[in-house]
């Protein structure tokens, strides 16, 4: 994690696009999401984090957390 926590620290303001999708000038997303987690648990509806190409980087039940451990901040 510790890479990808650095190449965030460049670009870290994620900007709300619509409700619940967040989105940074280098591409990462963050949104809700339902479905599977890569382990095959259910993911509940929590936040997930995604780089540029849509790969799996985190998820947490709250955005601000996962925000926080992620080096990101809202725009807000």
């Amino acid at each position: 994690m510790t890479g990808v926590r650095q190449s965030i620290a460049g670009d870290n303001v994620m900007r709300e696009i619509e409700p619940d999708f967040y989105r940074s000038d280098s591409g990462f997303v963050m949104r809700r999401e339902t479905g599977l987690m890569p382990n095959g648990n259910p993911i509940s509806n929590r936040w997930v984090l995604r780089d540029a190409t849509g790969a799996w980087i985190d998820f947490d039940q709250y955005q601000h957390d996962l925000m926080a451990r992620n080096n990101l901040r809202p725009n807000y």
